[in-house]
C-alpha cells in the first residue's frame, strides 16, 4: 500500500497545505481615525457632519465624536471570519443611530469603512452602488 502511495504523490504531486486567509482582527483598527474622504453611491459626498469626525475604536466599542460635537458610543461586535472584514454595531447610551453593519479594510495607513444607508444590510463589498458609502480615514 505504501509504494502506491509513493507513486501516487510522485506522479499527482505531494499534497499542498490548505491556506485559510487570516482572521480579520481588531488590532489594526485599534485608537483614533479622523474621516478625511466619503463617497455615496460612487460619487464625492461633502457631509459636514461626517468629514473631520474622529473615530476611536477599542477592543469591543467605537466613539464617534463628529464635526458638528455630536458623541456617539456603539458597543462592537467582530466578525473574525468574515470576507471582507465587517463588524456589527449597537448603538450604547442613548445613541439615536440605528444598529447594523460596517465593512473594514486597513491598508497602507489607511481605514475604509463601507456601509448601507443607515447601516440597514451588511455590505457584500467595497464595490460603488446605490445606497453604498465608503469612509476614508487617516491616523
Amino acid at each position: 500500500m505504501l509504494p502506491l502511495l509513493a507513486l501516487a504523490c510522485t506522479l499527482l504531486g505531494a499534497p499542498q497545505a490548505i491556506t485559510r486567509p487570516a482572521a480579520c482582527s481588531m488590532e489594526p483598527l485599534l485608537g483614533t481615525w479622523v474621516a478625511q474622504s466619503l463617497t455615496s453611491d460612487g460619487a464625492p459626498e461633502t457631509d459636514e457632519e461626517m468629514l473631520g469626525s474622529r473615530l476611536t475604536f477599542s477592543a469591543d466599542r467605537l466613539v464617534v465624536d463628529t464635526a458638528r460635537q455630536a458623541h456617539l458610543a456603539f458597543a462592537l461586535r467582530l466578525e473574525p471570519d468574515a470576507r471582507p472584514c465587517a463588524f456589527y454595531l449597537s448603538p450604547l447610551e442613548g445613541n439615536p443611530e440605528p444598529s447594523g453593519w460596517m465593512l473594514f479594510k486597513v491598508a497602507g495607513g489607511v481605514l475604509k469603512l463601507g456601509f448601507g444607508d443607515n447601516l440597514e444590510r451588511r455590505p457584500a463589498s467595497f464595490e460603488d452602488r446605490p445606497n453604498m458609502h465608503v469612509l476614508r480615514l487617516t491616523r
